[in-house]
């Protein structure tokens, strides 16, 4: 039985957001704090399981988009038998079935609230000095220091961040102010100071740059040549292009070869990481069960090891037919954009692709709801669903 709209929103929601708050503190330095850790993250994942499959029970409803939710079930439960990731990929795998039922911008307020509450509680346990120590190098090479601010390294509070503005700039579109995007700039200004986080700091400058420009001086997708043309053939293809780039300077990576090396070298040596992946576990349909060492675990006979690119990662973590099927999905959704002439939105593909050639958040939904928005293709009610209330 189909739930009433207000009624499905809180019942989905609730559990929705105790999935999202749960992995967020997990994810920063309280779990240091926490004894048997792994055995109440565990549980979580079991409580939130029932959670949703009650959710399904009284919610879902079989209809023609079936056949895509039976696809993404057997594409999930291949990955999870492959890569071992159970708790995290089956919650996942129900939550992208459930949440095409409400509207995506509601799921983006609830997760953007959900996300400052978590920040604020993990940054207050940094300041007020909660935390034990951590044996990692907090230096860059020129002496500059980074903090942590909360989590296990300093980039983590950063990437958040920047996810948090991408979902900010979809619910705001054309609405966003000036002094929105000051305050933007200055809060992240004030991480780049704290986290020497490079990568997120560009971007994001660059990005409320241009949404300052469309403010003036209109990019129209319709259009037939100019810049607007030109953001439209961004956005159609941003996945496939970030994802052959990646994917071939990480497999080719050849330290011999200069340009190649200086590339790695700007990136912290993520090229040499993604090729070791390549080369130690190879590309498999639906992947491989990767071991990967964090800098709190490195050892003498163990060392560093995690593949940071977001697309090498899925190439290899979860394989080739995941990968497809990412492609088809944010093509598509790149393609519904462009129809609907939405061109924050658009630029906020763009720069998620942009980030996701160093970095492995795309598909992880701690960090990223933008990816929810898959959820919504197969179907002219959550195709609604999708853009209303978006400008």
């Amino acid at each position: 039985m189909l739930m009433a709209k207000k009624q499905y929103s809180a019942f989905f929601l609730i559990p929705f957001g105790l999935w999202v708050l749960y992995r967020q503190i997990f994810s920063s330095r309280y779990v240091s704090l926490v004894p048997d850790a792994d055995a109440y993250f565990a549980l979580f994942n079991y409580s939130l399981f029932f959670l949703f499959i009650v959710c399904i029970l009284f919610i879902y409803k079989i209809n023609k988009e079936t056949w895509v939710d039976l696809l993404v079930i057997a594409t999930f439960a291949i990955s999870t038998l492959v890569t071992k990731q159970n708790g995290f990929l089956i919650n996942f795998c129900l939550v992208f079935i459930l949440c095409k039922y409400i509207e995506f911008k509601r799921l983006l307020v609830a997760f953007l609230w959900l996300s400052l509450i978590s920040l604020i509680v993990i940054y207050l346990g940094d300041l007020f000095d909660l935390y034990p120590d951590l044996n990692i190098d907090l230096f860059r090479e020129d002496g500059k220091e980074r903090h942590l601010m909360g989590f296990g390294f300093p980039t983590l509070l950063p990437n958040y961040f920047y996810h948090f503005v991408l979902c900010y700039f979809i619910i705001r579109g054309t609405k966003i102010g000036i002094i929105e995007l000051l305050c933007i700039v200055g809060l992240n200004y004030y991480l780049f100071y704290m986290t020497d986080t490079r990568a997120v700091y560009y971007l994001i400058n660059l990005l409320c740059f241009l949404l300052f420009f469309n403010k003036w001086w209109k990019i129209d997708y319709h259009s037939k040549w100019g810049i607007g043309f030109l953001f439209k053939f961004g956005t159609l293809f941003s996945y496939i292009i970030c994802f052959l780039v990646a994917v071939y300077l990480q497999c080719t990576f050849n330290p011999e070869i200069d340009w190649m090396l200086n590339i790695d070298k700007a990136l912290s040596g993520r090229l040499w990481l993604g090729n070791h992946g390549f080369n130690e576990y190879g590309i498999h349909l639906f992947g491989a069960d990767i071991e990967y060492v964090g800098f709190a675990d490195v050892t003498e006979g163990k060392g560093y090891f995690y593949i940071d690119s977001a697309f090498q990662q899925l190439l290899i973590n979860y394989g080739v037919i995941p990968s497809l099927l990412l492609a088809i999905g944010f093509t598509k959704l790149a393609y519904l954009v462009i129809q609907k002439n939405n061109v924050v939105f658009g630029l906020v593909l763009i720069f998620l692709m942009l980030h996701s050639l160093t970095d492995p958040q795309l598909i992880n939904p701690t960090y990223n709801p933008i990816f929810f928005a898959l959820a919504y293709l197969w179907s002219k009610k959550s195709k609604a669903r999708l853009f209303q209330e978006l400008r």
